[in-house]
């Protein structure tokens, strides 16, 4: 590929300076700034994915090496995609659809049976995302909020409703999907919706004996409330910052209030 002209040197100068900017346009409010940089930090800490191998493996210290080994490689992998973002719009400019960069890529350079291993490779991917995605939150429904409704269900009650569930969710997810404007959309939205709340509640939770079951509660209702008041009705562009402030007050809050009330009734907070 960079065997053709226009050379990789001569492309990577042609980048205009902006682009290289961790912190976007200068004209770019601090705010707006601060939160495109929180959506995927905080959103990355409370990744279903990440929780799952972190609880799953036999000891903190295997759970520690692993977070620092995938980080790493996680920055190391995604900034291959980056890279050929930045390259491939200043050799591909004009996009009707911006959001192609990446396929357009492998289609204009690679040859032809590379690009079928990379289309593969890239919709197997999409795939087991969206299914990992659907399993998580039909099985999150059935177990904590089906059975807790009804207790005695039998296992063949408990599997029917993790089905249903993802039937349910994998429509609405089709439908958020027809009305989107965009991946990119799709993406910030995903890891925005309710991620602030889930965030405040377990680094208090682990770091912290503040708070209870009715702090999580209610900052969980008002995060997610709030975030799509403030994103749908407002469109205010740190909307995400915003919800961030307002799950961390109503944890601190919450969690004065359930301290005085257990102090007053004789109990002690675990």
């Amino acid at each position: 590929i960079w065997m053709q002209e226009p050379q990789l040197g001569t492309t990577i100068a042609q980048i205009p300076g902006e682009r290289w900017s961790l912190w976007g346009s200068s004209e770019e409010p601090l705010l707006s700034k601060l939160n495109t940089w929180a959506i995927p930090l905080c959103g990355s800490v409370v990744a279903q994915e990440l929780v799952a191998r972190v609880i799953a493996t036999k000891s903190p210290e295997t759970a520690r090496k692993a977070s620092l080994t995938a980080g790493t490689m996680y920055i190391t992998v995604g900034l291959i995609p980056a890279f050929i973002g930045l390259v491939g719009a200043q050799l591909l400019p004009n996009l009707a659809v911006p959001e192609q960069i990446l396929p357009t890529m492998a289609m204009t350079y690679l040859p032809t049976i590379g690009y079928i291993i990379f289309a593969g490779a890239l919709i197997s991917a999409i795939l087991s995302t969206v299914d990992s995605a659907l399993l998580v939150a039909s099985s999150l429904v059935s177990h904590n909020i089906v059975q807790s409704v009804r207790p005695g269900m039998k296992e063949s009650g408990k599997v029917l409703a993790a089905r249903i569930g993802v039937v349910v969710f994998g429509l609405i997810a089709f439908t958020i999907a027809v009305f989107a404007e965009g991946i990119y959309d799709l993406v910030v939205e995903a890891a925005s919706f309710g991620t602030a709340g889930i965030f405040t509640i377990v680094v208090f939770g682990l770091f912290t004996r503040w708070g209870g079951r009715l702090s999580a509660m209610l900052t969980l209702v008002l995060t997610m409330s709030s975030w799509l008041w403030m994103t749908y009705a407002l469109a205010l562009e740190y909307a995400y910052i915003l919800s961030l402030f307002v799950a961390i007050s109503t944890y601190l809050l919450t969690s004065l209030v359930e301290h005085r009330f257990h102090k007053q009734s004789g109990w002690t907070t675990s």
